[in-house]
């Protein structure tokens, strides 16, 4: 949880907003915030895309296996999603649930819950699920 409160930072000293896809592809590679902001051609304060984050981390060497899962963002790790890296798509938002540990501000107890439309399960390629 330390590192991502600690990329979230990052992309708040860089005066950011909208940039949860861009925080995604940092928590789940390791990457900077402005290396991933050039990389994937965004503009700070500028919202991108799912299919865009979901292509730069197939090229980046991973893969995406769709799970089937239905309830809320920050319950989903009591629903199975306890092991492993996830990109959980809501409503204009993306979040990463990574070894059990919903790594978004929607987990807050003060935020608004945010309901799971779509979820990948990202595996690096040559990697055992």
């Amino acid at each position: 949880m330390e590192e991502y409160y600690n990329l979230l930072q990052k992309f708040n000293l860089l005066n950011d907003r909208l940039f949860c896809t861009a925080l995604a592809y940092c928590v789940i590679t390791g990457e900077s915030p402005v290396t991933v902001n050039q990389k994937l051609g965004r503009k700070r304060g500028r919202g991108m895309p799912g299919i865009k984050l979901n292509n730069a981390l197939e090229d980046a060497g991973y893969v995406l296996l769709e799970v089937d899962v239905k309830g809320y963002v920050e319950n989903l790790p009591k629903k199975g999603l306890d092991s492993g890296t996830y990109l959980v798509y809501s409503s204009g938002h993306v979040s990463v649930i990574k070894d059990g540990q919903v790594l978004d501000w929607t987990a807050t107890p003060e935020s608004k819950s945010k309901r799971a439309r779509l979820c990948f399960q990202v595996v690096k390629t040559g990697e055992q699920l």
